[in-house]
């Protein structure tokens, strides 16, 4: 059996993306909405096809995740109220600080790469991908 194929009874399945890929993938990352440990779940693609995608069983979301100190800057900015990303959710919505978070990960590592952009931040500077 090689890296990208499950013996089963019936057949072989090939995954898209194996559980070994996919967990390549998501060291040193956490979950961009509650900062949970990611793991690669098993689940099929668009297509139909079998394969694996990080994700976050503590918030039950597919997540590639963001550095730790992301995580951390954008809770903060949620949490001061200062960045509230989705404007249609209110506190006590299901998954509100998860979700907002969430959105604001997105927005620091944004503004993170524009200044990577100007010259502001060095890429090591910034301590997240593109």
């Amino acid at each position: 059996m090689n890296a990208k194929t499950r013996e089963t009874s019936a057949d072989t399945i090939e995954y898209k993306t194996t559980r070994e890929q996919c967990a390549a993938e998501i060291v040193g990352v956490v979950c961009s909405g509650c900062g949970g440990q990611l793991e690669p779940i098993e689940t099929v693609d668009n297509s139909d096809h079998p394969t694996f995608w990080p994700g976050c069983m503590a918030c039950s979301k597919f997540n590639y995740g963001v550095d730790p100190k992301i995580f951390r800057v954008a809770r903060r900015l949620v949490e001061s109220y200062y960045v509230l990303r989705y404007s249609r959710l209110r506190e006590g919505d299901y998954q509100y600080l998860e979700s907002q978070t969430d959105g604001a990960s997105n927005i620091v590592l944004r503004v993170l790469h524009e200044a990577r952009i100007e010259g502001l931040l060095s890429s090591a500077d910034a301590g997240a991908k593109p």
